[in-house]
C-alpha cells in the first residue's frame, strides 16, 4: 500500500478552474486499507445506497427543496492494492455555489442520521438483489468499454469466482459497515470544488504539473470544520426504507394461450 493523502492537504478546499461550465462540489476520502480488501462485504456500497438516494427525505431532496443542488452521486473505486477513494459528487446550483458551508454541512447530517441510524438489514438486501439483477441482466456495451471495465477489476479478485464477487456484494457486516461510516469525517476528507472563478470568486494561483489545470488551494477556518464535525442527524434527512418494489424472484412468466 503506498501512502496517497498527504497532511498538508488536510482542512483544505482546492477550487478548481473547469475547462467547461461546470459547477461541483466533491467530497472524497481515501480509505483505510481493511475497507479496500473487504471484497465479500464492500460497505462502500450500502453506504452509497444512503447517500446517493434520490427519493424522499434523501439528502439530495434536502439540497434540491433549498435550491442548493440539481444531481448527485456516490461511489468508489480502487486506485492500486490496499487503497481505495470515496467520494460524493454534488452538481451545484448559483446558489450552492454562493452557500457552499450548507452544501458540506448537509452532507454531514446525512452521514450523522447513517450514523445514528445504523443500517437496517432490509438496506444491505436491497443492494444485494440491486446487484443481483444488474449481474444477470447487464446493458449492452461497445465491446472495448465492456473489456476495459473488466480488465480493472481483475488485480482484485480470484479467477475461480471473478466477476461474482466485485459484482454482487456477498456477506451483510454491520460492525464493518459501522466503521466504514465512522471514517466519514471532515477531518479525514478532501474538498473540491470546480466551477468558474466568476462564481467562486477564488482566481486561479497555482498550475497542475502533468495536465496543466488551473486551481487554487484555500485553508478551511478550524471552527468551520469542527462545525461540520459536530454535524447532527435531522428530520428532514433519514434512511430510505425498504423498496418493495424491487423484484424477488427473476424467473420469467410463459405466456397462457387464453
Amino acid at each position: 500500500k503506498y501512502p496517497i493523502r498527504s497532511e498538508s492537504t488536510r482542512a483544505k478546499m482546492y477550487y478548481i478552474e473547469p475547462v467547461k461550465y461546470l459547477k461541483n462540489l466533491s467530497l472524497v476520502w481515501y480509505m483505510p486499507e481493511k475497507f479496500a480488501d473487504a471484497l465479500d462485504s464492500q460497505p462502500e456500497k450500502v453506504v452509497c445506497h444512503v447517500l446517493g438516494n434520490e427519493g424522499e427525505n434523501s439528502l439530495l431532496a434536502e439540497l434540491k427543496k433549498n435550491h442548493l443542488a440539481e444531481s448527485l452521486s456516490c461511489g468508489s473505486f480502487k486506485l492500486g492494492p490496499g487503497n481505495q477513494l470515496f467520494y460524493v459528487d454534488i452538481d451545484l446550483t448559483d446558489d450552492g455555489i454562493k452557500y457552499v458551508d450548507e452544501v458540506i454541512e448537509k452532507v454531514f447530517q446525512a452521514i450523522a442520521d447513517l450514523r445514528d441510524s445504523g443500517i437496517p438489514k432490509y438496506l444491505f438486501d436491497d443492494v444485494q438483489q440491486i446487484s443481483r439483477i444488474k449481474y444477470r441482466y447487464k446493458n449492452r456495451e461497445e465491446i472495448f468499454e465492456s473489456l476495459m471495465k473488466e480488465a480493472m477489476k481483475l488485480p482484485y479478485e480470484h479467477a475461480e469466482t471473478f466477476p461474482l464477487k466485485t459484482d454482487i456484494v456477498q456477506n451483510f457486516d454491520p460492525l464493518l459497515i459501522k466503521e466504514f461510516i465512522d471514517f466519514l469525517t471532515p477531518w479525514n476528507a478532501e474538498f473540491f470544488m470546480m466551477a468558474p472563478p466568476s462564481l467562486t470568486h477564488v482566481e486561479p494561483d497555482t498550475t497542475e504539473k502533468w495536465l496543466g489545470v488551473k486551481y487554487a488551494m484555500r485553508p478551511i477556518a478550524k471552527n468551520q470544520m469542527e462545525m461540520w464535525q459536530k454535524a447532527l442527524a435531522v428530520n428532514e434527512i433519514k434512511i430510505p426504507l425498504q423498496n418493495h418494489f424491487i423484484p424477488k424472484d427473476l424467473s420469467i412468466l410463459h405466456a397462457i394461450d387464453v
